[in-house]
């Protein structure tokens, strides 16, 4: 130890509680700029949805057999509950003969229906209240061998 030497602690404890101060400011800012972020991925989540729902009906090429009874829920692994009554989502299916004519016996419609009007608008002009929507086709065979259109249109309101 040297004599007439003191030790600088009291020369060092204001700039500790400097350097705690700017950490802490650090990771406040951090925390804010974080979660203000806004993301907006109802179109993307719009466009999963609907390629999911393509990816179910289809299989190998073909149409899936009895769609009349065909649970969508059940075998795309889609939770009826939250689109059914969440309000957030819609699911419109449509499929076409080979001379593009609707087949209206194999249309389903799920989730918000008013949410089908909207979605025609939004395709001259988007709007950023509205749910935003996703058109999707794809082609399949039947049983028969004949070419059906399936075209879905999804949507979602999920902020």
């Amino acid at each position: 130890m040297i004599k007439g030497k003191k030790a600088g602690e009291r020369y060092l404890t204001p700039w500790l509680f400097l350097v705690w101060v700017i950490i802490g400011v650090g990771i406040a800012a951090g925390i804010i700029i974080f979660y203000s972020a806004q993301a907006d991925v109802r179109k993307e989540e719009a466009d999963i949805l609907a390629v999911r729902i393509i990816d179910c009906l289809v299989d190998n090429g073909y149409f899936v057999e009895n769609f009349n009874s065909f649970d969508i829920f059940e075998n795309c692994n889609l939770d009826e509950k939250v689109i059914e009554n969440g309000e957030l989502y819609f699911i419109d299916i449509r499929v076409y003969n080979s001379n593009d004519e609707e087949i209206e016996e194999l249309r389903q419609k799920k989730g918000v229906l008013s949410w089908e009007n909207l979605c025609e608008m939004q395709k001259e002009k988007t709007y950023a209240k509205f749910p935003q929507c996703s058109e999707e086709a794809a082609y399949a065979l039947n049983k028969t061998g004949s070419q059906l259109k399936i075209k879905i249109v999804a949507a979602s309101n999920q902020l």
